[in-house]
């Protein structure tokens, strides 16, 4: 939604958008794409309910030129990765790193280090940050926002 709102120069691009979770239910949850009018209603702006999603009956459900671009696999974070995964422009690792040990935050920021691009982005929740070990440096100097670049 927001590559479409934001981006429209993309439209034409081949983006594929990898999402992920070690959760089989939460997958599925989400390449289902329907949703109740209580989870629609957690911050998502009515301009986007009205533009991206139908409702059917009580629940919403994305339209497909949405749920199309996105590839849903199953990963574990802190176990092995797939082969599969290829070179990421940017990666969302929003409120993830601060359920795990420092041991298994490192492992993780490795791999993410290994699958992002050198001109690539990383982007942390707001209240996540990284050590200086992990490979990343924030992409404006001096800044403590959650967004990083390869060192």
């Amino acid at each position: 939604m927001l590559l479409d709102q934001h981006f429209p120069q993309l439209k034409d691009w081949d983006v594929t958008l990898i999402a992920s979770d070690f959760s089989q239910s939460s997958l599925n949850k989400a390449q289902q794409g329907c949703y109740g009018l209580n989870e629609m209603n957690r911050g998502l702006p009515a301009r986007n309910m009205a533009l991206y999603f139908e409702q059917q009956g009580l629940d919403w459900q994305i339209k497909p030129a949405i749920r199309e671009r996105i590839s849903f696999q199953k990963i574990n974070l802190v176990r092995e990765w797939p082969d599969s995964l290829p070179v990421f422009d940017i990666v969302l690792l929003r409120n993830v790193l601060l359920y795990f040990s420092m041991e298994d935050r490192q492992r993780v920021l490795g791999r993410v280090r290994k699958h992002t691009a050198n001109d690539g982005y990383l982007l942390l929740g707001s209240t996540e940050s990284l050590e200086k070990t992990a490979g990343f440096v924030p992409a404006i100097s001096g800044s403590h926002r959650p967004f990083y670049q390869p060192a």
